[in-house]
C-alpha cells in the first residue's frame, strides 16, 4: 500500500510588487514562508509546485534569497518538485532560475520522459509550452498522450485549458487532452481554485495562487479562499483538503463621490493580522475633479487601507448628449487577427502565423514561423 501525502501549491510569484508597494512584495514572501510552514507541520511526503514560482524569469535578488532560504528548510526532509511556468520562463534563450535551485539541491524538476519517484509515486511534469497553434499544438497533445503511467502517479502542468480560459489563442489544451491513468493531475496557471473528479476516480485540480494578484481574483477568493491543497494518495482514489491562508484582504467596493470618505470607511474590510486591505473603487454619483478625488483618497491610505485605487468610474457624465462609443468585443489575440485580416488584408493563416510569432517564447520556433510566413530560409542571410 502506497502512503503518500503531498502539498500542492502554485503561482507564488515571488518578487511580485503589486501596485509597486513594498508591503505587497513582503506579503508574497510571507505567504511563501507560510506554505513551507504548512508542509513541515503536516509532515507531507512531497511538495509540488505547478509553475510561476517567480513573477519574472530574472527575479530580484531578494526573491532569490527568499526562495533559497525557505526551500533550504525542506532540504533532506521533503522533496520540492516543481515545473517552470510562463513567468519563470525567459522570453528568449536563458537560464531558468529553477536550474540554479536544482544545482543547489533545493528543487527537483520532472519531465514526461524522466519522472521523479517518491515513496512509490511517480511525478511527471511538462514545463510551460507557450501559446501554440496548428501542428505544434497537436505535437503537445501527442506528447502528453504518449505517457503511459502505471501505479500511483501525478501529472504536473502549467498550461491554458480551454474549459477554464475559453478565449481563442489563450489556451493550449482542453480537458479531454489530459491523458487518463494518472491518480492526480496538478494544474497551475489559473489563480482561482478549481477541481473535478473524473470517471476513473482521478482528480484534476487547480491549486490557484496563494494570494490575490489581480482584482478579478477577488470573487474567487471569497468563494474558495487562497492557500494550498493537501492531497492524500493513500487510498484507491485521491482526496483533497483545502488549507486556507489569512492573507491581506482585498475588495471591490462601490462609493459615491459626494460621500467618498464615509463610504470607504464604512465599506472597507477589517484588517487581517494587522494588514490593512487593498481597495478597488467603483465610483458613482457626480464627477469630481481628479486632484480633489485623489487628495481625498490619499488621506485614507495608511489609515483605512494600504492602497486605494479607482477600478471603474461610473459617475454621471452630465445632461448633455451622450456619445456612444462602440465596444470592441473579443480577446487581444482575436482583435489582432481581426485587424490583420480586415484592415491589412492578411489571409487568416498568415494572421495566425503572425500571432504565433508574437506569443512564442521560443527563438527557434519564431525563426521557423518567420520562414513559413516569408517563404525564405533565414540561413540565406
Amino acid at each position: 500500500m502506497v502512503i503518500m501525502l503531498l502539498l500542492h501549491i502554485s503561482d507564488t510569484h515571488l518578487g511580485k510588487r503589486q501596485y509597486n508597494l513594498e508591503s505587497r512584495e513582503r506579503d508574497v514572501y510571507e505567504v511563501f514562508q507560510s506554505l513551507v510552514d504548512i508542509a513541515l507541520n503536516e509532515r507531507v511526503d512531497a511538495v509540488i509546485h505547478t509553475g510561476d514560482l517567480f513573477d519574472v524569469s530574472n527575479p530580484p535578488t531578494e526573491a532569490e534569497d527568499v526562495a533559497v532560504k525557505q526551500l533550504a528548510r525542506l532540504r533532506d526532509r521533503i522533496p520540492f518538485i516543481a515545473i517552470p511556468g510562463d513567468h519563470d520562463t525567459p522570453k528568449r534563450r536563458g537560464k531558468v532560475f529553477h536550474e540554479v535551485l536544482q544545482d543547489l539541491g533545493l528543487l527537483r524538476s520532472p519531465s514526461l520522459n524522466n519522472p521523479i519517484e517518491v515513496k512509490g509515486v511517480k511525478f511527471y511534469g511538462r514545463k510551460f509550452a507557450p501559446l501554440l497553434g496548428g501542428p505544434s499544438q497537436d505535437a503537445l497533445r501527442q506528447e502528453l498522450n504518449s505517457v503511459k503511467p502505471s501505479g500511483k502517479s501525478v501529472l504536473m502542468l502549467h498550461q491554458g485549458v480551454k474549459e477554464l480560459l475559453p478565449f481563442n489563442y489563450s489556451y493550449q489544451i482542453a480537458l479531454s487532452d489530459i491523458p487518463k491513468g494518472f491518480t492526480y493531475v496538478a494544474l497551475g496557471h489559473f489563480h482561482t481554485r478549481w477541481q473535478v473528479r473524473r470517471e476513473d476516480g482521478s482528480i484534476i485540480a487547480v491549486a490557484g495562487s496563494p494570494d490575490i494578484y489581480r482584482e478579478e481574483e477577488i470573487e474567487g477568493y471569497k468563494k474558495y479562499g487562497k492557500g494550498a491543497y493537501l492531497v492524500d494518495l493513500s487510498k484507491d482514489e485521491p482526496t483533497i483538503q483545502k488549507i486556507d491562508l489569512n492573507i491581506r484582504p482585498q475588495d471591490v467596493i462601490t462609493v459615491n463621490t459626494q460621500r467618498i470618505e464615509e463610504d470607504i470607511r464604512e465599506r472597507s474590510p477589517r484588517p487581517v493580522n494587522g494588514k490593512l486591505p487593498i481597495l478597488h473603487l467603483i465610483l458613482t454619483g457626480a464627477p469630481m475633479k481628479k486632484d480633489v478625488l485623489m487628495k481625498k483618497i490619499a488621506s485614507l491610505e495608511g489609515k483605512v487601507a494600504e492602497k486605494i485605487r479607482i477600478y471603474k468610474d461610473n459617475t454621471d457624465i452630465g445632461r448633455g448628449e451622450v456619445k456612444v462609443i462602440p465596444v470592441v468585443q473579443g480577446s487581444i489575440d482575436e482583435l489582432i487577427v481581426k485587424y490583420l485580416t480586415e484592415k491589412e488584408k492578411f489571409t487568416k493563416n498568415d494572421a495566425e502565423l503572425v500571432l504565433r510569432m508574437i506569443n512564442s517564447d521560443d527563438e527557434q520556433e519564431i525563426e521557423r514561423l518567420l520562414e513559413e510566413f516569408t517563404g525564405v530560409k533565414l540561413d540565406n542571410y
